[in-house]
């Protein structure tokens, strides 16, 4: 991973990465490439991505700490595209929920398919999400990882986006506030 790490983050772009952390409390590094579609401060939505093969990642962030009870965090994945993305949901074929680590929070991990809701612009593949509760800023994080490069590899894509999101890092919890 640290190979890896160090190809993707070669060239990050810097400046939007501290300004997501002086306007929001929190960083994401940023790779050469990637652009922000969306930054919605009044939703807590951020939203990045880069061309083909398309791959997506997007952080939301609620006040408090709603990652105690499994069925509430289920349906916050499931509901999560039909808020943020509109266009897409997921899919319950590969639905996956699991306690996990992610940096040093206690989290949940949910993998699956995702797909659009436009039977025009189909399009759908695997998903990753990571919910934790960072009690140094009192919210509950949601990392979301799409990926869609149809009849190809997806596995290197998936592992690129495990990386960026893992480089969430709370300016907080650094702090020790």
């Amino acid at each position: 991973k640290l190979r890896g790490s160090r190809f993707i983050f070669e060239d990050n772009q810097t400046k939007e990465e501290n300004k997501i952390n002086e306007d929001y409390g929190w960083k994401i590094k940023i790779p050469w490439g990637w652009e922000v579609l969306r930054n919605d401060t009044q939703n807590n939505f951020f939203w990045m991505g880069s061309e083909y093969p398309y791959r997506w990642i997007s952080v939301r962030w609620d006040k408090g700490n709603y990652i105690d009870d499994e069925l509430s965090i289920g349906e916050r994945v499931w509901n999560f595209p039909l808020y943020n993305y509109k266009s897409i949901r997921f899919n319950d074929h590969k639905f996956k929920l699991d306690k996990i680590y992610f940096n040093e929070y206690k989290a949940w991990k949910c993998s699956g398919i995702w797909e659009s809701n436009d039977s025009l612009d189909a399009k759908g593949g695997p998903f990753y999400s990571y919910i934790f509760y960072d009690h140094y800023s009192d919210r509950t994080f949601h990392i979301n990882t799409l990926v869609h490069n149809p009849g190809k590899s997806k596995a290197v894509y998936i592992r690129q986006m495990e990386l960026i999101a893992k480089s969430f890092k709370s300016k907080f919890a650094s702090k020790g506030i």
